[in-house]
């Protein structure tokens, strides 16, 4: 990353008390740069975030609060967001989703009149086709191409609409010269300070509690690139450098079946169960979404410097040292679904 680009900016991370903003604005502040977090905590928790790290607590469904929390600011890192794990955006929850599009809408607005200088969108691979995504047995990448013509008309649920949506209203933003956009789609992250209600999390989660019989969503021949977060923060402050109104995928590239990841994930515990029981009924989603991100490579000079063996092994690390067995075998089954 550019210092010199940084230095004496004043950045709003929006959601900034959420798992990937949280790592963000760690990454910032490495840099010096002066950071302001805003979010409702509805989700985000005050503790994922530095001790000395401003936080705003407030409701970006309110414009008025949009407006003051974005006011002085150079760069917003909009990370805000209505969502959860498959087990949230998959079980009667697009009402809750669909406030997605008045956060965003103000977000975007109040930076725009308050005079920011450019913003930065949290995308997801969810706005792809996902009529293209359901033979895990073909090979392929999706590059951002692919959201040409009517196919973004089928994206994941209502999350990956909204976020379709607010994409567009982004780069009618940059094309009307109003602010300078970078918008970059996320694929699986996972790390530290995420939540029980992603696959990785609650696969670590209930390996820890040596889970037997171990439910699995799914068939477990589904295909992810699940990205450790570290590359997808390098990623999003590259494309915030640039902010070119072009959007970017930042993922890991690697075709990782689900049955692949658990492995590893008991490879790395040292523990696995007797008895593996797959559930197809469940909510999974699509069955094969993997990145191609040759334009973030070629454009933003990003690369993935987290394995997803390394990254793995962190959060392990990390989960295994900050939770307690009980207490984990006492919530998690209310984790799982929730936000």
């Amino acid at each position: 990353m550019d210092n010199k680009f940084w230095k004496g900016k004043h950045v709003v991370v929006c959601g900034g008390a959420s798992f990937i903003a949280s790592h963000t604005i760690a990454e910032l502040l490495k840099l010096g740069v002066y950071t302001t977090a805003v979010d409702d905590l509805s989700s985000g928790k005050r503790e994922n975030l530095p001790a000395h790290s401003p936080l705003l607590v407030g409701d970006l469904r309110d414009y008025g609060f949009a407006k003051s929390a974005t006011r002085g600011a150079d760069i917003i890192l909009d990370f805000s967001s209505v969502h959860g794990g498959r087990g949230f955006v998959g079980t009667n929850h697009d009402i809750a989703i669909s406030d997605n599009l008045i956060i965003n809408a103000n977000v975007a607005r109040a930076s725009a009149e308050n005079g920011v200088e450019r913003i930065a969108f949290s995308s997801s691979g969810c706005v792809y086709d996902t009529r293209r995504q359901m033979n895990e047995n073909v090979h392929f990448q999706i590059p951002e191409t692919w959201d040409n013509h009517d196919t973004s008309m089928y994206p994941d649920g209502m999350y990956g609409l909204t976020k379709a949506v607010h994409e567009r209203v982004l780069r009618a933003y940059h094309k009307d010269e109003k602010m300078k956009v970078a918008i970059c789609r996320f694929f699986t992250v996972f790390g530290a300070r995420m939540k029980e209600n992603h696959f990785i999390l609650a696969s670590i989660a209930k390996s820890f509690i040596k889970t037997d019989p171990f439910y699995v969503w799914g068939t477990g021949d589904e295909v992810r690139n699940f990205t450790p977060v570290q590359n997808t923060v390098q990623g999003f402050l590259l494309a915030t450098e640039k902010a070119n109104g072009e959007i970017y995928n930042i993922g890991l590239e690697e075709r990782i079946t689900i049955n692949y990841a658990l492995e590893s994930i008991w490879k790395i515990m040292g523990w696995r169960p007797k008895d593996i029981i797959y559930q197809p009924d469940k909510p999974v989603g699509i069955r094969n979404r993997v990145a191609d991100c040759t334009k973030a490579r070629e454009e933003l000079g990003w690369k993935p410097t987290v394995s997803f063996e390394d990254g793995l092994s962190e959060t392990i690390k990390w989960y295994t040292s900050t939770h307690d067995e009980e207490m984990v075998k006492y919530k998690l089954e209310g984790l799982l679904t929730s936000r």
